[in-house]
């Protein structure tokens, strides 16, 4: 899953035609989708079901927050900047990490 939206990312900071840009797109959101299905079995593996409920509301909240944010951050950087590709180099960053957290 990581793979695919560091692979979305790379595409989206390089697409200069809309199929590219439509290529990254559905990249990332396959790679959402499909941490969005594994989630709660990780969260029932390895924490147990005693605060299930707890963890797997935080972990849709925080999701929320990045979705919701996520787009208008990157939004006012194309606007100022006239690119993706300031703000991609940094969102990898996020995929390339989160793996060794």
């Amino acid at each position: 899953m990581v793979l695919m939206t560091f692979l979305g990312i790379v595409l989206l900071s390089v697409a200069k035609r809309l199929m590219a840009g439509l290529a990254a797109a559905t990249l990332i959101g396959f790679s959402m989708g499909g941490e969005g299905v594994i989630m709660p079995y990780l969260l029932g593996r390895y924490f147990g079901l005693k605060r299930f409920a707890t963890l797997y509301a935080l972990t849709w909240t925080t999701f929320a927050i990045g979705a919701a944010t996520g787009p208008v951050l990157v939004g006012r950087v194309f606007d100022t900047l006239g690119s993706y590709r300031p703000i991609a180099i940094q969102l990898l960053a996020l995929p390339a990490t989160s793996p060794a957290c």
